[in-house]
């Protein structure tokens, strides 16, 4: 619809009436305009916890690794603290649960399946519990362990709203995530011996204990804040140690001193 625009002299000749239908028919013309611009874009990875609880979850494989028995909730913080998966001795665990981090799943185009970046034995070797035993996730020493688990910071230890680098990370083509991580035994076993050397170095800080260790093809990528210069450099040392130097690729950031511990 092609839209006029009236002079001020043409306005003031015409009939109060006709005056209103043209302010009205502009006044909807804009109206349509903004509503369009600013129609925001669907949030594909939302859900209700009744899609999710039920639902099958395999890896990159297409193996089944169990199914969604339960979603653990930070009601304080507003945030998802694990997704319990029941793993029906697919894992030969009998009836145990893992806890797996929700950044480490995503959910099929269809919706009718969550993928998890883990083989079965990196799922088996995870934390899990009898369904009679549940732990303490209020415990920052055990949810935190479940994270590590699966290359995941722990959501206590990030700050709630960080869209903007999870923006980036998702739209930038070479940046390593997580879920990148190969699946090749050298390549798990690479990342675990990194992991275990960081965690058992005495006064590092939460946010060093969990960078990012992504290991692909024998490649190690080190991303995420850690507090100071030291601990970057330790952190790369012990990945060169394993790797060799011209492996690492360390992109660890340090926390300016504003930003606290």
């Amino acid at each position: 619809m092609r839209v006029l625009h009236p002079t001020t002299s043409n306005l003031m000749h015409r009939p109060l009436s006709s005056l209103f239908s043209i302010v009205s028919l502009l006044t909807c013309a804009v109206s349509a305009q903004d509503t369009a611009a600013l129609k925001p874009e669907p949030l594909s990875t939302v859900a209700k916890t009744s899609e999710i609880i039920g639902l099958t979850v395999k890896n990159k494989q297409d193996e089944t690794l169990g199914k969604v028995d339960n979603i653990v909730l930070d009601l304080a913080s507003g945030r998802v603290v694990a997704v319990i998966v029941s793993s029906g001795g697919f894992l030969g665990l009998g009836d145990e649960l893992s806890a797996v981090p929700p950044a480490a799943l995503r959910l099929t185009p269809d919706r009718s399946t969550l993928l998890l970046d883990a083989t079965k034995e990196l799922l088996g070797s995870a934390p899990h519990f009898k369904p009679a035993a549940w732990p303490d996730f209020a415990h920052t020493g055990y949810t935190g362990g479940v994270y590590r688990a699966y290359q995941v910071t722990p959501y206590f230890a990030t700050a709630a709203d960080n869209t903007a680098r999870n923006a980036r990370d998702r739209d930038t083509a070479d940046t390593l995530t997580p879920i990148d991580q190969g699946s090749s035994k050298a390549d798990t076993s690479i990342t675990a011996q990194i992991r275990r050397d960081v965690i058992a170095l005495n006064n590092m800080s939460v946010n060093a204990q969990n960078v990012k260790i992504i290991t692909l093809n024998g490649r190690v990528t080190l991303r995420g804040p850690v507090n100071t210069a030291d601990e970057r450099q330790l952190i790369g040392s012990i990945a060169e140690r394993i790797v060799r130097a011209k492996n690492v690729d360390n992109q660890l950031e340090v926390k300016s001193a504003s930003a606290g511990n």
